[in-house]
């Protein structure tokens, strides 16, 4: 008996250790693992034997970065097993050299600040409960304004796809930072609680664009941006918020890291799903982690607003799995859009033609301003 709670607490131990690396703030380095076989202004042929996404990201518009320069390229119009050749255009620096472990896939496609769109824009700050944050405001002159949330490990660059989408709209944009971002207050333990706590901060962000003007919002979250939009929506008083958008979101902590058990432990079935529990009663001691609350979709019967969803169906960070599970808890509010074959976040890069038509349906329709 005392050896089956050793191996259980052993293992519940190190999936607890697998759960709070999940939740750490990682600055991920660039690796180039792209070669860069020919290109010229408008084509460029790509070796792309390590590109671990590649199957999926053929037919999506994707950023390319290298040392000293950054491009976007388009659909592949010609593919073999090693390589792809694809439409190319350079949106900073010099063009890539040639050669092997060149290039970098980025699935951001655009570089810098809105600034590279041609998009008036400010950095602005406001406070918030652990010290004053920074946003990018887009100006616009409507009364309903989007505040936009980045998911873990990203940055306010997320959502230049965003504002190359809906620029012309004029709906005001405020892509906010949060706490333990790069030049945000930190907590003490530097993780994402998946909302638990980061929800004040996107409530300090729409008192500020309240105070600005705004007479509603629709919030806009990635990833785990989109667990945090949700808490806030669940948290905050009703009424201001008029609609969610959300894309691949962390709905449901505790689904996630069973649908991605596989890859921590050799064992499934009963077996698996204790020392599961074991992991998150750890995860809960070490974090004060509380996977009842960041499961939103149990909880999902506290919203009270429409919810615009894009997925991936080959999703491996946030499964698709858990977007059907929303869907089925309020089918009355979520209006949720696969996007076949394609990893996570890239709604806008696997069609963004379509991804702007339907953003900007759903604005003009929960906004009223159409």
């Amino acid at each position: 008996m005392f050896l089956v709670v050793l191996v259980y607490a052993g293992a519940g131990w190190y999936v607890s250790g697998e759960i709070i690396d999940g939740l750490r703030i990682a600055r991920s380095e660039v690796v180039y693992d792209t070669d860069v076989l020919s290109v010229d202004d408008s084509v460029i042929m790509l070796g792309l034997s390590d590109e671990r996404d590649i199957e999926f990201d053929g037919d999506a518009v994707m950023g390319l970065r290298w040392e000293g320069g950054y491009g976007q390229v388009g659909p592949a119009v010609e593919v073999s097993d090693t390589t792809q050749t694809r439409p190319f255009v350079l949106l900073e620096g010099s063009l890539p050299p040639l050669g092997s472990d060149i290039a970098d896939f980025d699935s951001f496609a655009f570089p810098g600040d809105p600034s590279i769109l041609g998009v008036e824009f400010e950095t602005v700050t406001y406070p918030a409960p652990l010290g004053d944050l920074e946003a990018w405001y887009v100006p616009g002159d409507a009364d309903t304004w989007i505040v936009a949330v980045h998911g873990r490990n990203a940055d306010p660059t997320e959502f230049l796809r965003l504002i190359d989408a809906v620029e012309d709209l004029d709906y005001p944009i405020l892509v906010i930072t949060y706490r333990n971002d790069e030049n945000a207050p930190a907590t003490d333990d530097s993780l994402i609680l998946a909302g638990q706590r980061e929800w004040e901060d996107v409530d300090a962000a729409v008192d500020f664009a309240q105070s600005q003007g705004a007479q509603g919002v629709v919030v806009y979250g990635a990833s785990m941006g989109g667990g945090i939009t949700l808490s806030y929506a669940m948290e905050s008083p009703p009424g201001v918020v008029k609609g969610l958008i959300l894309e691949a979101p962390a709905a449901d902590l505790r689904e996630i890291v069973r649908l991605r058990s596989g890859e921590a432990l050799p064992v499934g079935g009963p077996v698996g799903d204790s020392i599961l529990a074991v992991g998150r009663f750890f995860a809960w001691l070490r974090t004060g982690l509380d996977f009842d609350r960041v499961d939103y979709t149990d909880r999902a019967q506290e919203l009270d607003m429409a919810v615009l969803w894009f997925h991936g169906t080959e999703d491996t960070g946030v499964p698709f799995a858990v977007a059907e599970q929303f869907r089925e808890a309020r089918p009355d509010l979520v209006e949720l859009h696969p996007i076949p074959d394609a990893v996570h976040v890239r709604a806008w890069n696997e069609d963004p033609e379509g991804f702007e038509v339907t953003v900007t349906d759903f604005l003009n329709r929960v906004s009223g301003e159409s």
